[in-house]
């Protein structure tokens, strides 16, 4: 069995993967209370159940008086009940269906007794509270996270959430959810402080990015270099997000700018955007222009007499 939870002296589990009363990965367990005997007997108290969305269990986790049930397909509570109103020595287990969207992955969710919080196989982050399931919603965020498992994580002194992967991590607080610089995969407190592995904090550059820039025409453009004034910036570098349609964009990754404060970076495209990254900035530095350097290289839609721009620049402030 790969996942169990106590709920007041009964273990309910999940997953079997011994040979076990012919139950699976898609089965849910559950044993005589106060004992890890989960051999069905005449007394019902002891039993199984397959997932009712025929999910792999990938978790069981106690939510008030009931558990929760976390599989690939959907998400079950489990709910104690007794099998006749005389016979109240003799409990079992009622299944109650509460989202056919299965949990993304093993690992995909925390909690505490209060309040569950989990990523979907949607990338559509819920909570689960005794009330029911509430989408929080934040897809857009969870699906930068992609490639790798996600991994949520809790801290019940702040009563925070960590959701992420070994390189991006979202903070979800009382206050909403932020991108933060490290990515634990475990969260514990110990003699009032709080604790994370690993504990590695990611460097962070401060940047800029302009709006968008297609120099007055939508044919094709090539930039040849960025230019700025850039005063008191340590470790310049430029960089240019290029496309050719209304959707899709490329980049081209950051080179650095010389002590003349200009980049030699080469893009193609129709519309650009120009960033600067500083290793280190301060508090008096200032910049008044970023400058790109380009030819027109796609005059099919200039009709008649055409005057460039002087020099073929385009400047942003």
């Amino acid at each position: 069995m790969r996942t169990v939870c106590n709920l007041k002296s009964q273990a309910v589990g999940g997953n079997i993967v011994s040979a076990w009363h012919d139950c699976d990965e898609t089965f849910y367990v559950w044993s005589k209370i106060g004992s890890m005997d989960f051999t069905p007997d005449q007394n019902n108290e002891a039993g199984y159940r397959r997932c009712p969305y025929g999910g792999e269990v990938y978790h069981v986790r106690r939510l008030g008086d009931f558990v929760i049930g976390y599989s690939s397909k959907g998400i079950t509570l489990l709910n104690p009940v007794l099998v006749s109103p005389v016979a109240e020595s003799i409990p079992t287990f009622g299944f109650k269906e509460l989202s056919d969207i299965g949990l993304i992955n093993r690992g995909a969710m925390n909690g505490n007794l209060d309040r569950h919080v989990y990523v979907g196989e949607d990338y559509i982050l819920r909570e689960i509270t005794t009330e029911g399931v509430k989408e929080l919603g934040y897809q857009y965020y969870m699906e930068q996270l992609k490639g790798e498992d996600i991994i949520v994580t809790y801290n019940p002194s702040q009563k925070d959430f960590y959701i992420g992967n070994s390189k991006k991590t979202f903070l979800l607080s009382p206050y909403g959810l932020t991108e933060i610089k490290q990515h634990p995969s475990a969260v514990w407190r110990r003699n009032k402080k709080s604790y994370m592995l690993p504990e590695a904090v990611d460097t962070d550059s401060s940047y800029l990015c302009t709006e968008v820039f297609d120099m007055g025409y939508k044919g094709q453009k090539t930039v040849f270099s960025v230019e700025s004034d850039v005063f008191l910036g340590v470790g310049v570098e430029a960089g240019i997000d290029w496309a050719n349609d209304l959707t899709n964009w490329g980049e081209e990754y950051y080179k650095p700018m010389n002590d003349q404060g200009i980049a030699a970076i080469i893009a193609s495209g129709g519309m650009f955007r120009f960033r600067l990254r500083f290793a280190t900035i301060y508090d008096a530095s200032r910049i008044g222009y970023i400058k790109a350097r380009y030819k027109m290289t796609d005059l099919r839609g200039i009709r008649g007499v055409y005057a460039p721009s002087p020099r073929g620049q385009a400047k942003g402030d």
